[in-house]
């Protein structure tokens, strides 16, 4: 028996998404206009370990994102480093890994550690599927 984490794992991306847009009062981080993509600049969405973490995320409009996505990062690091070093420092500090399996427990506490975030904040979010309906496959 396995268990279909797409719903939890769904649910921390809006989460995250919503986080990321907060912090960057959902303003674009490279020119200014109001944004609508939250974008991992750093670890890719593969590494579980950093997916969901705040400081892995920056708030980007389409356009933005696109250039940056073309570019390999290049632009969107130069305005990171600028205007962001403690971004920087926090990415220097932590060394790439292998992506990592994810289980549900750790999946259930990051969920329950966003959701207080996302409360603090008065963030209002659509959850598709509460986290107790995990389906068992």
């Amino acid at each position: 028996m396995s268990i279909d984490t797409t719903f939890v794992e769904h649910n921390l991306d809006k989460m995250w998404s919503a986080l990321v847009a907060h912090r960057f009062d959902q303003r674009c981080v490279m020119c200014g206009k109001p944004g609508c993509d939250s974008h991992h600049w750093f670890f890719p969405r593969s590494y579980h370990k950093y997916r969901w973490c705040v400081n892995n995320g920056v708030y980007m409009c389409r356009k933005d994102h696109s250039k940056s996505e073309l570019d390999n990062g290049k632009s969107l690091l130069v305005i990171i480093n600028k205007y962001y070093p403690r971004l920087i420092t926090w990415s220097q500090e932590r060394p790439p890994e292998k992506p990592e399996p994810v289980t549900l427990d750790g999946l259930m506490f990051l969920e329950e550690s966003l959701s207080r975030s996302v409360a603090s904040l008065g963030i209002t979010i659509k959850l598709e599927h509460p986290k107790s309906q995990a389906r068992l496959l």
